[in-house]
């Protein structure tokens, strides 16, 4: 698979960049030991991520990245140094390899060059964008980026003038098909804030605020605790601080330099400590402290007030003292960390500095020294980077949520909170092409608290459109008042709120007969079915209060972990969000008559499935029973375009649950019973045989219950207030009545009725049973199966104009697939006509969990597009489609002006 090759290619080249081995020195140690040392931690980083297929290979790679330039000039006293200026050296190279510029903004280098094949090797040609597209999540490139423009100009600031982080991967064509505008239609805002908006805010907030976001980070990596890693980013804050006062030419900044290396100050300890200690644990003894937090934190508060005293700044105006530092002008839009890189790029590329220098510290550090410093600082940065942003190792959604509650706390974390909503919409609007963007959130349980934080997201809104899009003008015929005008074109933005997938873990309490007077309060999922509905409730309340806010909250979602609850859990909310009866139309206002705009629908499904018909009967269920129509869309929809084949190929043999498979089995006859052309009598009674066995292994009865019972009690699930209602009379009178009492007895049959049926749903002994884990085969007869339903699903979803909301790059690593080129996009809406084609509207997901946006993910679509063979104009022409049906998919409807909105704006925040 190129995905995983790519990968071990890459954590090879990348590990002496981004591993926190190399923050610390290797003293003296022999050529053979070197080698054997580097081998085995690069081996052990890349076995635990990716299969490795030979340890041949390895050692290759190696080889031909490091340990050949180390043996040629082999020094024992400190190979780190070799090693530190090897690693520049493919700092350069993978700039010239992977960046220019165009037009203003940075952008991906997709020709070939000249010393391509030298550095990529077999990844240099066609597989060159998806080693970009792997490298973007391997390391952060604002460090390639600066060495770009350090090797291509010089280190004047303005060159990094709007860059944010994001490299621009489309061509020149492309560039121009977008600037006529895109939609964001799929992104959680939890996560919209950039890695490197989050490192600027954690590298320049206060100590106290730092520590604070340090200790909220939920460890993703097992070798590194959580005091390792306060160790390494507040050494890193520190160590910033310090690289920027070497590197400013102001004469004030070098006597500060030189003033903190004081062999007596905390300061000097410090760095000798960074550049001194071989492990972790011996740092610690340098700074004479211990391995627990307080300790941690206390000796770099010690360091940073050292520091600010000396140089004579607030611990607020770290951002700010770059700036200064190097005489930037406030025009120049940019993060600190770029100024503060290119400067360091440039160091790197003066002759003299890159010279191997053994001196000691003193007074004035060598340049051997300070590029040691500088290379941990870089490595520190990446390795974090490394950790936080979601590799391809592993598919699913729980190991994507892991790394998305890592990302929102940090993020939350990272910058002040009445901000949040301001930095998450700059963000995203540092893309020029975006016209329309909804922002995904959940819904507070707390009333007030959801009325609040909608207060923040508007108020965020009015503030940026005032400040970046409008123009201060004087109110005529007054004297010092001023309005604002529109400018520039708004962007549009939206809210859709989404409901979080959750699984009823008490399951020792359900009972189809209420222990309590309160109906149906223990029955399977329906607290939280319950909580729904009352979120709903406030969406609605809200929406009705005010016709402008219903243009701002525009849709309802569900979204988590697909496999925690069944479709059948949202019938009642999806139900109450569209019942039209308690929604006004029409509102007068000032005098005028202002419309109410309708909710639009999506739900997260088919996007993680233990087992293909899982995700295809789950895509079925939202557009069949949660009533989807025209323009509703689905997230995601993976399972809608995976060859069956293949998914059995890759999936022999799957786990999971009784209840899940049954009703997989109930739902395919179902299906295949109401299309008489797919039927197929040997089809049909494979699916009646599993139907029995799984229906006798959860219900523990010898007589096969008549299948259609079994669908009627499946269908039953999707009707409003399904659940038979508890009785109120005492449980001992209750539980006489259950018609599954008799099954507590080995010896009595269970009943098999539809009642019985109901009423087992609800009952912890047989939602145990139905829980119960299986591993299974899957049979050609599955695959078939598979096959006739997904078309059957597919020609449904496009009869009824149901839109797939795609997103490239989380669906390759979440979902199916080795590379894009596998996509799922290019199977259900491809280039050719197909009388069931589906609409689709490519979109980012999760900008920061994997480092991207929307105009690179319509971009990597249009180069896949083109790898598979199909010509450039092509190519154009179908991508052009994808972008004007992103913007048509938009739940953004609204028409009216830029001026309409700030008045509207103005009005709802009570702004005179």
């Amino acid at each position: 698979m190129i995905n995983d090759s790519i990968n071990r290619f890459l954590g090879v080249l990348c590990y002496p960049l981004m591993s926190l081995d190399f923050v610390h020195n290797m003293g003296e140690v022999s050529k053979e030991k070197l080698q054997n040392d580097f081998k085995r931690q690069v081996l052990r980083f890349v076995r635990s991520n990716y299969q490795v297929n030979s340890y041949d290979e390895i050692s290759l790679y190696l080889n031909k990245f490091y340990l050949d330039e180390i043996k040629i000039d082999y020094n024992p006293h400190n190979p780190l140094d070799m090693i530190d200026n090897i690693c520049i050296d493919k700092i350069k190279r993978m700039a010239k390899a992977f960046i220019s510029e165009r037009d203003g903004k940075v952008v991906y280098k997709y020709w070939q060059n000249d010393d391509d094949e030298k550095l990529l090797g077999g990844f240099s040609g066609t597989n060159k964008l998806f080693l970009f597209q792997n490298l973007n999540r391997w390391l952060p490139l604002d460090t390639l980026v600066a060495m770009h423009m350090a090797q291509n100009h010089n280190n004047e600031a303005y060159h990094m003038h709007n860059y944010f982080g994001q490299i621009n991967v489309s061509d020149m064509i492309l560039d121009q098909i977008l600037e006529s505008g895109i939609a964001e239609n799929h992104m959680h805002s939890g996560v919209a804030i950039s890695y490197f908006e989050s490192w600027e805010n954690l590298m320049t907030l206060d100590l106290n605020a730092t520590v604070k976001a340090i200790r909220s980070i939920n460890v993703l990596s097992y070798e590194t605790s959580i005091n390792q890693w306060s160790f390494y980013i507040l050494g890193a804050k520190c160590l910033r601080t310090l690289i920027a006062l070497r590197l400013s030419k102001k004469e004030n900044s070098v006597t500060t330099f030189n003033k903190l290396l004081n062999p007596e100050s905390f300061v000097y300890r410090f760095v000798s400590a960074m550049h001194s200690s071989k492990s972790y644990k011996e740092a610690l003894r340098f700074l004479d402290i211990e391995d627990n937090l307080d300790d941690i934190e206390c000796i770099y508060k010690k360091i940073m007030e050292e520091i600010i005293d000396k140089s004579n700044t607030g611990e607020t105006d770290l951002k700010e003292m770059i700036y200064e530092l190097y005489n930037v002008p406030s025009s120049v839009k940019t993060y600190s960390e770029n100024i503060l890189l290119l400067n360091l790029m440039s160091y790197y590329l003066e002759p003299d500095n890159t010279k191997i220098n053994y001196d000691d510290l003193g007074i004035q550090m060598s340049s051997g020294v300070f590029i040691s410093l500088s290379l941990k600082y870089l490595r520190i940065k990446n390795s974090f980077f490394n950790m936080l942003v979601q590799q391809t190792s592993i598919k699913g959604l729980d190991f994507f949520k892991d790394h998305y509650n890592m990302h929102s706390r940090f993020h939350l974390k990272t910058q002040r909170l009445d901000m949040f909503w301001e930095n998450t919409m700059r963000a995203q609007f540092q893309n020029p092409h975006i016209q329309k963007i909804e922002f995904r959130m959940s819904i507070s349980s707390n009333e007030s608290d959801f009325k609040k934080q909608l207060n923040a997201f508007l108020r965020a809104y009015y503030e940026i459109l005032k400040s970046d899009y409008c123009r201060k003008v004087e109110v005529q015929g007054k004297y010092n008042e001023f309005t604002y005008e529109p400018a520039k074109k708004f962007p549009r933005v939206g809210i859709v709120y989404h409901l979080i997938k959750q699984n009823d873990t008490d399951i020792d309490d359900k009972c189809h007969f209420s222990r309590t007077k309160k109906e149906n309060e223990f029955h399977y999922f329906s607290k939280i079915k319950s909580g729904y509905q009352n979120q709903v409730q406030y969406v609605k309340d809200i929406r009705n209060s005010d016709p402008e806010l219903s243009r701002y909250i525009v849709g309802l979602d569900a979204a988590s972990i697909e496999n925690d609850t069944p479709i059948w859990v949202f019938k009642d909310a999806y139900e109450h969000a569209r019942d039209t009866s308690t929604d006004h139309l029409n509102h007068f206002k000032d005098g005028m008559l202002d419309v109410y705009q309708s909710l639009g629908f999506t739900m997260h499904a088919g996007e993680d499935f233990r087992h293909l018909l899982s995700g295809l009967r789950r895509i079925d269920e939202v557009v069949r029973f949660l009533k989807f129509k025209a323009g509703d869309r689905i997230g995601h929809g993976t399972a809608l375009g995976v060859n069956p084949e293949n998914w059995r190929c890759l999936n022999p043999v799957v786990v999971i649950p009784k209840i899940e498979l049954l009703e997989n089995y109930l739902w395919a006859y179902y299906i295949l019973s109401q299309h008489y052309s797919a039927f197929n009598p040997s089809i049909l009674t494979y699916l009646e045989n599993n139907i029995y066995k799984y229906t006798k292994e959860i219900y523990k009865t010898n007589d096969a219950i008549p299948i259609e019972t079994l669908i009627a009690h499946y269908l039953q699930q999707f009707k409003l207030d399904s659940n038979i209602s508890g009785c109120d009379r005492n449980c001992d009178d209750s539980l006489e009545k259950c018609v599954l009492m008799k099954s507590y007895n080995d010896e009595l049959k269970f009943e098999g009725s539809f009642n019985s049926l109901e009423q087992a749903r609800n009952c912890s002994k047989y939602v145990k049973r139905m829980l119960e884990p299986i591993n299974i085969e899957v049979t050609k007869q599955d695959t078939e199966i598979a096959k006739t339903v997904q078309k059957i699903v597919i020609e449904k979803l496009s009869r009824e104009g149901i839109i797939i909301e795609v997103n490239p790059t989380s669906n390759n690593i979440i979902g199916f697939g080795d590379t894009l080129l596998e996509h799922h996009a290019y199977q259900i809406n491809s280039i050719t006509f197909d009388p069931n084609k589906l609409s689709i509207c490519v979109n980012s997901d999760d900008p920061s969990v994997f480092n991207t946006n929307v105009s690179n993910e319509l971009a990597y679509m249009y180069y896949g597009m083109v790898e598979k063979g199909v010509c450039k104009d092509e190519a154009i022409t179908w991508l052009d489609k994808l972008r004007v049906s992103g913007l048509r998919a938009s739940f953004i409807r609204r028409k009216d002006s830029d001026q309409e909105i700030l008045r509207g704006l103005r009005q709802l925040l009570d702004i005179n």
